[in-house]
């Protein structure tokens, strides 16, 4: 197969950074075997690592239909096995095929030991969802953010346990205003929910380790900057690929140990070839951040493509989904 991931390794102790621009084939398989053969656990091994995601699963009344869609979501999910899930447009709208709200039907494809860490219907497309078997939630809430036109915004978070050591972090995820990323309007609502987001970590994570997730529909190229980056970047919290405005390139600081897919843009809009860059890190608006002292293992982009470059069966969403695999401090 042709190569279309970018892996950046970055070693530890006396090494500031040692980069690997190395062959690794596309598709869900051919991923696992690649992560695995650079000595990271994949999901089928034990590790005391959690995998943490993101993904905007496009909502049930879009134009692609969600009936052709809704399998391939779940199986994309399930193909990586996350610990915690932050989805956009997962809503409460009934799909016809079934009498099932979107976000209960993508649960129940999901099945055990999959659940939601708040009741779903109190914040409408943005959940929140986990692995049961390997965490408990400790704590949750919903908070409706400032609106914007008729569509109202939310952070879902909850402090969830590991039952493997007994360590809790904090988790939240959102979907901030879309909008033109040139609209000073937009721009200025996301900055403002942004930082709703923001206080909302600070009041309920109790210090914990912390990750905020999400849709910011807000990328390096907004003008006149990057808003929410700026937010979450200035509070404290860490972009595992420090990928700043203008830059092509994960930055010096990041901390992500390896890079997978981080060329492709995060919006797909359901295009045939994802779009992607010829450098190391895509436009991305999909966003994972994590507070000091979280070990980033690996950074990706979860794809199956072909030896084209080109999506395998049915596209799942408009966005690529994320993943991270970390390490509590």
């Amino acid at each position: 197969m042709r190569s279309t991931s970018v892996v950046r390794t970055r070693a530890r102790a006396i090494f500031a950074a040692l980069v690997l621009a190395s062959a690794l084939a596309t598709g869900q398989s051919a991923q696992a075997g690649a992560v695995s053969a650079s000595g990271l656990q994949t999901a089928d091994e034990p590790s005391e690592g959690l995998s943490i995601a993101a993904y905007n699963v496009r909502k049930i009344y879009s134009t692609t239909d969600w009936g052709a869609r809704r399998q391939p979501v779940a199986d994309n999910i399930l193909s990586i096995a996350p610990d915690v899930i932050g989805l956009s447009e997962a809503t409460p709208k009934t799909w016809a095929g079934n009498g099932k709200k979107q976000f209960a039907d993508l649960l129940a494809l999901l099945g055990s030991p999959y659940a939601l860490a708040t009741s779903g219907s109190t914040s409408s497309g943005t959940q929140l969802a986990y692995n049961r078997d390997r965490l408990s939630v400790v704590s949750s809430g919903v908070k409706v953010l400032l609106k914007k036109g008729d569509a109202r915004r939310y952070a879902v978070w909850a402090v969830f346990k590991d039952r493997l050591n007994g360590k809790s972090f904090f988790a939240i995820t959102t979907h901030l205003e879309p909008g033109s990323q040139k609209s000073s309007t937009y721009n200025d609502v996301r900055i403002r929910q942004a930082r709703q987001v923001r206080d909302l970590a600070k009041a309920n994570s109790g210090g914990r380790p912390t990750v905020i997730l999400g849709d910011m529909n807000s990328s390096r190229s907004a003008q006149p900057y990057n808003g929410q980056y700026k937010v979450f970047v200035g509070a404290g919290y860490i972009d595992p690929l420090d990928n700043a405005k203008a830059s092509w390139a994960a930055g010096d600081n990041a901390l992500a140990e390896t890079m997978i897919n981080a060329q492709y843009n995060s919006a797909n809009h359901f295009y045939l070839t994802p779009p992607r860059t010829k450098f190391d890190v895509g436009t991305h608006i999909d966003y994972m951040y994590v507070s000091p002292g979280i070990r980033v293992e690996t950074w990706r982009q979860v794809l199956s493509l072909d030896e084209a470059g080109n999506f395998v069966g049915t596209i799942p969403s408009d966005h690529n989904m994320m993943e991270m695999r970390v390490h509590l401090p």
